[in-house]
């Protein structure tokens, strides 16, 4: 590859992000203009702010998947050149269209000398792969369908749908693709887990039983996934809150429900934001 097409690649990429940061800020800005926020306590804004970081943080087990999936292709990359590449390219998630971080990701690996083909596969394997770790977790909110049942019911289902995927990953796709399977179940669980204290801490209620957690986490991780699968949708805008309420209203007051669900909704985009600024800490690095 010539050397003004490689740097007009880098260059394509990091453009993405840069739109990204514009929308973020855009986002944000609406988000923490609204009045009802004025009125949180600051110990509700410390765990906001304690999210947010831990959120940010987990965004480098994403990059680790993505790296897996290149790895299975035998595309060599470290540790850090994926993790540099995909925080500065993330935030462009949140630009209409909802795939320009994909765009930017595939820009700067091309530049970096790895086939286009191999960067569009991996791109469809990640996106398919979390959309499946996603879906695992809907066993989850069983209990909002059929009501008295027993938590063990839907974690046996849970642990045995993962023990039928983590056996068909590993006997057709590779070791590293479970890998990457593995390390996104955790991300989105951490996510969920973050929404569900959060939750917690707003309505004041310490007596939150592990099977309330449970339907919290899981609840939050599907309306995720309505949103990532929402084509068009930046980051889910719009359709993660909307089905959130549908699954939680009935079992949340509404008022609180409302206020987190705007809380979480400003935590992940601190979070992807915060990413990035770690990523482009990162010395610049070969892949």
């Amino acid at each position: 590859m010539k050397p003004v097409i490689r740097q007009a690649l880098h260059w394509a990429g990091s453009g993405a992000a840069f739109i990204g940061i514009v929308f973020v800020t855009i986002r944000l800005k609406n988000y923490l203009a609204n009045p009802a926020l004025n009125n949180i306590s600051p110990m509700i804004w410390v765990s906001c702010g304690i999210s947010a970081t831990l959120y940010g943080v987990a965004n480098v087990l994403l990059a680790l998947a993505w790296r897996h999936v290149l790895l299975q292709s035998e595309v060599k990359v470290t540790r850090q050149w994926v993790i540099k590449t995909y925080g500065i390219t993330q935030l462009a998630k949140y630009v209409p269209g909802n795939f320009f971080h994909i765009a930017g990701r595939q820009g700067i690996g091309m530049a970096a000398g790895i086939s286009a083909g191999v960067l569009v596969k991996s791109s469809i394997c990640e996106l398919g792969l979390i959309a499946l770790a996603g879906l695992s977790y809907g066993w989850l909110v069983l209990p909002l369908i059929v009501h008295n049942l027993s938590i063990l019911v839907p974690l046996g289902l849970l642990f045995f749908s993962l023990w039928i995927i983590t056996s068909l990953i590993k006997r057709n796709l590779g070791a590293h693709i479970l890998v990457c399977f593995w390390l996104q179940l955790l991300f989105l669980f951490i996510s969920g887990a973050i929404f569900a204290m959060l939750l917690s801490i707003f309505a004041k209620d310490d007596n939150f039983s592990p099977q309330t957690f449970l339907l919290l986490v899981s609840s939050y991780i599907i309306a995720w996934l309505a949103g990532f699968l929402t084509p068009g949708a930046p980051a889910g805008v719009g359709i993660r809150e909307w089905i959130l309420l549908f699954l939680l209203k009935n079992n949340i007051a509404e008022a609180d429900l409302i206020m987190v669900i705007v809380l979480g909704r400003a935590i992940t985009v601190i979070g992807d934001f915060l990413f990035y600024c770690i990523s482009c800490l990162i010395p610049k690095c070969k892949v």
